[in-house]
């Protein structure tokens, strides 16, 4: 926790996880300054502060989850902790996994054609469509498919091969990490952290050490 002025210690804790820590780092690395005061500590400890205040709206509305002032009540959520952990995101791919397995497992394609008098694309349509609002509660995109189509087979094997990624817990977990990435450089850039002076990829392993990843993970999309 920091400790400096009166307005630092009512500001810091509003501040996104991802920005606390990144105070928390500078704030170390000055005390370790030679000629470092009480009094320059607490002036710089105020202005990163107000940088954070600065950054924070931008971090939060590109990446909600950041806000740590929201209190999520969803079964299936996502929040900072949970993305910067890795043993937690492949639980929360598991459940997910599993959550995707039950849509599967409720809808009987032969009845639901017969009963409803719906077609099989319409029954894949449901299927995908229910899967795609599951992760788009934990902030992560279903495979993308075409609306048009030359035959109706074409559509059927596009939902299938969409359907059977979704059910895939690998597939999902890289879409977490992903997400992790792409959240961890729009904060540096939001902290204004890119500049000649360090590569993203120092950046990068800062980041991942400051918000308490411990492995570093090669990214793979598919």
């Amino acid at each position: 926790m920091i400790r400096s002025t009166s307005f630092s210690k009512h500001f810091f804790s509003k501040l996104p996880v991802i920005v606390r820590n990144d105070i928390e780092y500078s704030v170390a690395c000055r005390k370790k300054r030679k000629g470092a005061t009480m009094e320059n500590i607490a002036r710089f400890t105020d202005e990163m502060v107000k940088n954070g205040l600065f950054a924070a709206p931008l971090i939060e509305n590109k990446y909600p989850f950041a806000d740590s002032r929201i209190n999520n009540k969803r079964d299936l959520k996502l929040d900072h902790h949970i993305l910067m952990n890795d043993s937690s995101i492949e639980h929360l791919s598991w459940r997910l996994m599993e959550s995707h397995m039950g849509i599967m497992a409720s809808m009987n394609f032969d009845e639901e054609c017969e009963k409803e008098n719906r077609s099989y694309l319409e029954v894949l349509k449901s299927v995908y469509i229910e899967m795609r609002d599951n992760l788009l509660a934990v902030y992560l995109s279903a495979p993308t498919v075409k609306k048009k189509h030359k035959t109706i087979e074409d559509a059927e094997r596009e939902l299938e091969c969409a359907i059977r990624r979704m059910l895939d817990e690998e597939w999902i977990t890289k879409r977490f990490l992903f997400l992790r990435a792409q959240y961890i450089e729009f904060s540096q850039i939001a902290l204004d952290r890119v500049g000649e002076k360090s590569t993203n990829r120092n950046l990068y392993q800062r980041f991942l050490l400051l918000t308490g990843c411990k492995n570093s993970v090669t990214l793979k999309t598919s």
